[in-house]
This record gives structure tokens, sequence and C-alpha cells, in this order.
């Protein structure tokens, strides 16, 4: 007699492969910030280099993501750019990474603190 076979479990988000697409951690803080996400997240992704100076790299990218910026992951058949929308995108999807704060305010204070560095940055 046969034994039953187990079904195999989903694999957990971290288990998930990704791409996460940079241009240099080393030149660029935006790539560097997205990789270092990705790694606190325990997240398993490919890393894919770019130059986003490059004209046929850059037409690669723009059909990837929209503001040809980098970083840019996709995971899960999602695809996500810009390091905020990033970051929130692994807190949810991986909240046991603990990438913001469990408590309401620290969270929100941490929110406030990301998004005017982030928009202080741009100018």
């Amino acid at each position: 007699m046969a034994k039953a076979g187990k079904a195999k479990a989903a694999k957990p988000a971290s288990a998930t492969k990704a791409t996460l697409t940079i241009s240099s951690k080393n030149y660029s803080s935006w790539s560097l910030r997205g990789w270092l996400l990705c790694r606190m997240a325990g997240l398993e992704f490919e890393e894919k280099r770019v130059d986003i100076d490059d004209p046929e790299q850059r037409q690669e990218l723009l059909l990837l993501s929209p503001s040809v910026l980098v970083p840019r992951l996709t995971h899960d058949g999602v695809t996500v750019w810009d390091t905020l929308a990033i970051a929130e995108y692994l807190a949810e999807t991986m909240p046991g990474a603990g990438l913001l704060p469990a408590e309401r305010v620290a969270r929100a204070h941490c929110r406030a603190v990301s998004g005017e560095m982030h928009s202080g940055f741009h100018n």
C-alpha cells in the first residue's frame, strides 16, 4: 500500500524569490537603502545592477519602472519602486522583520521622519 504524500505548504513571503534592480550601492544611497531594506527584512532576492546612464539599460528600466528610477523591487508578481514604497511593502508583507515599530505612535513618527528625510534629499 502506498503512503499518501504530504501536501507542500505554501512558501512564506521570505522564501519567494525576488529581484531588486539597483544602480550602485557605492554611489547611490537610494540603491543602498533598497538593498538594506531587503536584507533587513530577510528577503531572498537576486540583485540586478543597471547603469541608468546607458541608453539601452535606461530604455529597459523604463519598461519596468515608470519613473525610470532605482531601486525597483519585483516580488510575487508585484513591482514596487521608490525606497519608501519598498519599505512599506516589505513591512506589510514581512511584518515579523520589524522594519517598522509595533506601537502606533512610534510607527507614525518613524514614517514622518522617513518622509521628511526622503523629501529633503530630493530638493
